[in-house]
């Protein structure tokens, strides 16, 4: 019988040959489109997910109402990350993040303005999953005016040359002892760095509860449920936000809400953020969930 059917379905190959080559070329470049297009959405779904605790990593944003204004950044304040690490034991990691502009670091006769150069806790590696090549992940950025760079970077500045105890100087003002050598994120994380600079550096004077200047992540322990910590943080941290809203406006906090602001932080899931977030000041560029509904939708009918 299947031989029958072959005779057939190769006969009709020959009898409509032109007829036949153009379905079969359609449904090769229809089949060839459906799967890069399925790439493409599997591409946009793994983000950030190559980290080892993806689904418990969140970054707090802040959302305020003042003024008549609907304020949604992707900061937070300086304090934040210690209060959320001694208040709430829930919070088994958190770190920060923050770009003070794009240095000049300078290695004997080289020099190159670098965008993504960031100051981080050492903290960092406890929530991010960073393989390190030379260094020690949890000793590499507790000391100040340190750094960890990225492989491509250590080739960049250093060629053949052990990188590690290496001095870059910065702005012709802070010399950086390279400490660890680390491979960078992949292309599918929400933001990406070429050097990692100690915080324990800088001593940041600003400590309102109102300023967004770093970017704050934790690591929430398994079974926490997001909406029932948020309320419990933004209920604690009322208290702290009370003394900026005086100083602010000269009234207490009840006075601001009553006059219908608002002002908390609230939990974004890290793999959501590339395709759901768009808040003021990402660190990044991000995409959106609709590109990957559209183009499934595509595939199907190309493939139909």
């Amino acid at each position: 019988m299947l031989k029958n059917y072959l005779k057939i379905a190769f006969r009709n190959l020959r009898m409509y040959k032109a007829f036949s080559f153009i379905n079969i070329i359609g449904l090769a470049v229809g089949i060839a489109c459906c799967i890069a297009i399925m790439l493409f959405v599997r591409n946009e779904l793994s983000y950030d997910r190559f980290n080892k605790n993806a689904d418990q990593i969140y970054r707090i944003h802040l959302h305020a109402f003042f003024n008549d204004k609907d304020i949604n950044l992707a900061g937070s304040c300086a304090p934040l990350e210690s209060t959320l690490l001694s208040d709430f034991p829930d919070v088994i990691a958190a770190t920060r993040l923050r770009s003070f502009g794009f240095p000049v670091l300078r290695y004997k006769d080289k020099a190159f303005s670098e965008e993504k150069f960031y100051w981080v806790d050492s903290t960092f590696f406890k929530v991010f999953t960073v393989q390190f090549i030379e260094g020690n992940p949890k000793t590499a950025l507790t000391q100040p005016n340190t750094v960890v760079i990225t492989e491509e970077m250590a080739k960049k500045y250093f060629g053949n040359e052990d990188p590690l105890g290496k001095i870059l100087n910065a702005d012709r003002s802070r010399d950086y002892i390279v400490t660890g050598v680390v491979n960078g994120f992949p292309g599918n994380s929400h933001f990406h760095f070429d050097f990692l600079g100690s915080l324990a550096s800088y001593q940041d004077r600003n400590q309102s509860w109102a300023s967004t200047n770093y970017y704050t992540y934790v690591v929430l322990r398994t079974g926490t449920d997001p909406v029932t910590f948020e309320m419990k943080m933004n209920k604690v941290l009322r208290l702290y936000f009370a003394t900026d809203i005086k100083n602010i406006t000269g009234g207490t906090y009840e006075q601001f809400e009553a006059v219908g602001n608002r002002i908390g932080y609230y939990l974004q899931p890290m793999t959501s953020i590339h395709l759901y977030s768009h808040l003021d000041f990402e660190l990044e560029p991000n995409s959106n969930v609709a590109y990957v509904w559209i183009f499934s939708a595509i595939a199907v009918a190309i493939l139909m």
